[in-house]
């Protein structure tokens, strides 16, 4: 958490982050929700590596999936989150 106190509080135009820390489901919806407002404000760029698909996809305006190197899926979250199973059959 110290990481993304440093990011969002620095000039950086981009922010990357993998797999969120082991916190409690509401404290990482509450930490996603800071990014994002974050981004907006700031016109900041997030390049999130998420395994929880349906959480990311709820906090994201486009997503890719990769399997082994290869990009299987993409496209605005917004329709990959009607495909949640799609995705998760993808990568596992």
């Amino acid at each position: 958490m110290l990481t993304l106190a440093r990011a969002l509080a620095g000039d950086s135009r981009c922010y990357a982050r993998r797999d969120l820390p082991r916190l409690a489901p509401i404290i990482v919806r509450r930490l996603l929700s800071l990014v994002r407002q974050a981004a907006e404000e700031r016109n900041l760029g997030v390049l999130l590596v998420e395994q929880h698909v349906g959480l990311a996809l709820n906090f994201s305006d486009r997503a890719i999936v990769l399997r082994r190197g290869e990009i299987v899926l993409e496209g605005e979250s917004a329709d990959l989150r009607e495909r949640v199973d799609e995705i998760a059959n993808a990568y596992l």
